[in-house]
């Protein structure tokens, strides 16, 4: 029950007073079945983030050691007090009773005061793992780039007689339109670097046509009639397929496959976390991005649900996510969101979960230009390009340097590096 308290220390939202009587009634009734079970089920009441439990099961390597410790003493008192009760030499003194017991309560209130203020001065419990999604960089070589972060000066379309293809390899210049809130695809890091997958697989391209690269910004409502009126020449900001948006653009061949998922607070992720549970709510709110194709599947998957649509993910962060029960969106850019707040996690339903595919938009019509990207992303996938992008951008894969492991040569004697 102590490692409760902890862990809502550690994880920043520590258990308040008033919820003491609920922690102690729930923790002394559920901890005579598995703790295993008690403790997860303890950390969600409280709104303790259940990813602690994995700490806890780390530190029974050596509490357990403790635990036999204890229960050895235990059964030998047990043993001693019943041995002197049946041979009538049990006698109680009340005194030394009370004092006992005054002592025992001073000494566990010094010892977890004392580990509070040990804690507190010698560990660093401040969340930094935002800094992992603000650190990242591009993970291949820039070529000549610009970026506009906001709309540059309108530049002349292709002309009739000529396709977007030989218009960009003659001017020397490709313009490609991206979301700047399109975790992991397309963001700014910490530096103020517009940086994510497709701005890798940008710069990869216009490196490719040996062509100078111009990322320019576009809306999530506009960015049709932005390609189609020679705004720019493709949009590579991982962009779901849906019928709307290919009516009035054209989609190259899906590069990428991203798993449907619900975005909730950690204590609420088992609600959605399967079907069945999701049949069991009662009216929930869920947030969805203005997407006609994937409104009417969570229609059909959570009939009795309100549907909300939000102008974008931000709009859940940072307003609306305390008044909705969850917000629809994708597992990949969902968990680097709940980097940055941790209080979210994702949860996807299992079973039949459902695959979205990622493609990038091109003007409609221009056939030469979709046959062009659709070869180039299956070199890329032989080449492995696209692997090694996903390995980096969505699971994370060195995205933090590795230190290399302690040792007293090193840390200590500075024998070697």
């Amino acid at each position: 029950m102590s490692f409760a308290l902890f862990a809502g220390w550690f994880a920043g939202t520590p258990v308040a007073v008033p919820h003491y009587p609920t922690f102690l009634l729930l923790g002394l009734v559920s901890f005579f079945g598995s703790v295993n079970v008690a403790l997860p089920l303890l950390l969600d009441t409280l709104r303790i983030p259940a990813d602690l439990f994995q700490l806890y099961l780390a530190t029974t390597i050596v509490t357990n050691r403790f635990s036999v410790l204890l229960t050895t003493m235990n059964n030998l008192a047990l043993t001693m007090l019943g041995a002197c009760a049946v041979g009538g030499l049990l006698t109680l003194r009340w005194a030394q009773l009370v004092r006992n017991g005054v002592v025992t309560v001073v000494l566990l209130m010094v010892i977890v005061g004392g580990a509070r203020t040990l804690f507190a001065y010698t560990f660093d419990v401040t969340y930094r793992k935002d800094e992992i999604i603000a650190g990242m960089q591009l993970l291949r070589r820039p070529g000549p780039s610009t970026v506009h972060k906001s709309p540059p000066p309108f530049t002349p379309s292709p002309a009739a007689q000529q396709s977007r293809l030989q218009w960009i390899q003659a001017q020397k210049l490709l313009r490609v339109g991206y979301g700047a809130t399109n975790l992991p695809f397309a963001y700014f890091n910490g530096k103020g670097d517009l940086v994510g997958f497709d701005i890798d697989m940008a710069h990869t391209l216009a490196r490719e046509l040996g062509v100078h690269l111009a990322l320019v910004p576009v809306t999530r409502d506009g960015m049709i009639a932005q390609l189609n009126e020679g705004y720019c020449d493709i949009v590579m900001s991982g962009v779901a397929v849906t019928p709307e948006w290919a009516q009035g653009g054209a989609f190259s061949a899906p590069y990428m496959d991203l798993t449907g998922a619900f975005i909730v607070k950690d204590h609420r992720r088992e609600e959605f976390s399967s079907r069945a549970a999701l049949r069991r709510l009662q009216a929930p709110r869920i947030g969805i991005l203005d997407a006609p194709y994937y409104i009417n599947a969570v229609r059909r998957l959570l009939p009795q649900a309100t549907i909300v649509t939000l102008n974008s993910i931000n709009e859940f962060f940072e307003g609306r996510g305390e008044e909705l029960d969850a917000f629809v969106s994708f597992a990949e850019t969902s968990s680097a969101w709940s980097l940055l707040y941790p209080a979210y996690t994702v949860a996807i339903p299992q079973p039949d979960v459902l695959k979205i595919p990622v493609a990038y938009l091109l003007p409609r019509g221009d056939w030469e230009m979709v046959g062009f990207i659709n070869t180039w992303i299956e070199l890329k996938k032989r080449d492995r390009t696209i692997d090694a992008l996903y390995d980096y951008w969505i699971l994370g894969k060195n995205a933090v340097p590795q230190q290399p492991r302690w040792s007293v040569l090193r840390n200590v004697l500075h024998w070697a590096k």
